[in-house]
């Protein structure tokens, strides 16, 4: 390791021990592994060869310069001109104090300079911020999105990261047949937002490799997220142009290796079934959306004021009449039927409550009930569900529903499931922790309670790679599902239920 590098991996911790963890996952700043930085401008550099003498590289989320670390050691990119942007002003300060002799730093916020700039690039490096789009504000969004669908073409989703209008905006500054590597969320071969991505990669430009890191592999030891590499090169692809999909732990030496024809790419939704991480049971049965309505639980916008423990509400002179019954957080429901008292009040799970005001004015409200509202913090009352209601402590409306499932989880086991079926026979809603099942017809008889248990057993019983091949994979080996993607899991002998009989 070179004395730059040591002094550049130096000022990198100290420049991160003045953030929080909060305000770094706001930022989006992980830097770079070197070891990692390396193999990535080692494969870019090969894919763009021969590189011309009058070439340009471009990093455009730079950092203190991991990514230059690498380009200055490589004997074909040392000596070419280089620029890297950056935000944030203690970084680009940084960086323009170790670069000065090696590359033009720029403080300016990428997705403006990329609209304003005259220069064209041959090979592109980066790791993007990974920004998710709740730290981003409306006018970034709308600015980001028009400049990236200006581009491209592509209309971009709200809820997209930023890393997302990066990609796609930086084609604006890539010469025809340009090179560039983005070290990336793998979420975007999954989720809905990524869409626009991967129909750019698959039909825009010619996707050459997507290397997917293993899930308990994090690639940056403060960021829970699972990482991959995508490589592309900024001209159409051949009608018969092969995609290679790696995966492992090493990008430079991978376990796996797939070729994909890139129609195939096209009229796929799932990329991420494209590695064999697990199996994928044949998709036979029925739809659990032509069974249930699936809907998430509730967002209370402040879990630890408005859910108590019930006898703590009692405590205070709140009644009944301002709480219902609501589940614990999965991790604390071990069991995987919850019964219920002659109240509806589940029996065999802690006993929480939800204060529900909803339809009373404050005024109106018992003395009880008004002090504790008037108690609530600063944190609870500016939160964004709290701004956007009216009144600000009006809750959700969600019936009990007989069964739901988890949200997310992990696999303890290659063969287990990340995900838990749990038959709810009391009154108690659950939070968005939870996604509710409720049968189709929705509202069901007591004679049907049959049909329910038959129906949760065999949910119990589904297989978990059909789960998590609809669902999604974050780093640690995390898990989610959303109510649409839960909806496709084909359940084997499920049939709807029958519709009511009516006697005239």
């Amino acid at each position: 390791m070179t004395g730059r590098e040591q002094a550049r991996l130096r000022i990198q911790d100290e420049l991160d021990s003045t953030k929080t963890a909060a305000e770094r996952n706001r930022l989006g700043q992980f830097s770079t592994p070197p070891a990692l930085a390396a193999e990535i401008v080692r494969y870019t550099v090969a894919m763009a060869s021969p590189l011309g003498a009058d070439a340009k590289i471009l990093e455009p989320s730079c950092g203190t310069g991991a990514f230059l670390t690498a380009l200055c050691e490589c004997p074909a990119t040392a000596s070419l001109p280089k620029v890297g942007v950056e935000l944030a002003v203690d970084f680009s300060e940084a960086a323009k104090d170790l670069w000065k002799d090696d590359a033009c730093i720029v403080n300016a916020d990428f997705l403006d300079w990329a609209g304003r700039a005259d220069d064209m690039f041959d090979l592109l490096v980066a790791n993007p911020p990974y920004v998710r789009h709740h730290h981003l504000t409306a006018g970034q969004k709308a600015r980001y999105g028009d400049f990236a669908s200006k581009v491209c073409g592509r209309r971009v989703s709200g809820l997209s990261g930023l890393y997302v209008y990066f990609m796609l905006a930086a084609t604006a500054r890539l010469k025809p047949g340009a090179v560039a590597s983005w070290l990336v969320p793998a979420e975007f071969m999954s989720v809905n937002y990524g869409s626009a991505i991967r129909d750019w990669l698959a039909g825009d430009v010619t996707l050459e490799r997507i290397h997917a890191f293993r899930a308990d592999d994090l690639q940056f030891d403060d960021a829970l997220v699972t990482s991959c590499v995508v490589t592309c090169r900024n001209a159409p692809p051949a009608r018969d142009h092969q995609v290679a999909f790696t995966f492992g732990a090493s990008f430079a030496d991978p376990d796996e290796t797939y070729n994909v024809q890139v129609s195939e790419l096209r009229r796929s939704t799932k990329w991420l079934q494209r590695f064999a991480q697990a199996p994928v049971e044949p998709r036979t049965g029925t739809a659990l959306g032509r069974c249930f309505s699936i809907r998430r639980g509730i967002a209370t916008g402040g879990n630890s004021f408005f859910i108590r423990r019930r006898e703590l509400f009692h405590s205070l002179g709140i009644s009944d009449e301002f709480l219902r019954p609501i589940l614990p957080s999965p991790r604390h429901t071990p069991v995987e039927e919850i019964l219920s008292d002659a109240d509806g009040w589940p029996a065999n799970v802690e006993k929480l409550a939800l204060l529900d005001c909803t339809g009373w004015s404050l005024e109106d409200l018992p003395h009880p009930v008004r002090e504790y509202l008037r108690s609530a913090s600063p944190s609870v009352l500016e939160s964004y569900l709290a701004r956007g209601r009216k009144p600000w402590y009006a809750q959700e409306r969600r019936e009990a529903a007989p069964i739901v499932c988890t949200y997310m989880g992990r696999r303890k086991t290659a063969d287990g499931s990340a995900f838990r079926f749990i038959r709810n026979r009391s009154r108690a809603i659950v939070t968005n922790s939870y996604l509710m099942l409720f049968p189709k017809p929705s509202a069901y008889l007591a004679s049907e309670e049959d049909w329910l248990d038959d129906a949760w057993m065999r949910l119990s019983r589904v297989a978990a790679s059909a789960m998590c091949a609809q669902g999604r994979e974050y780093g640690g080996g995390l898990h989610k599902i959303e109510p649409k993607e839960l909806a496709k899991v084909a359940i084997p002998d499920l049939e709807p239920m029958a519709e009511p009989m009516l006697f005239y």
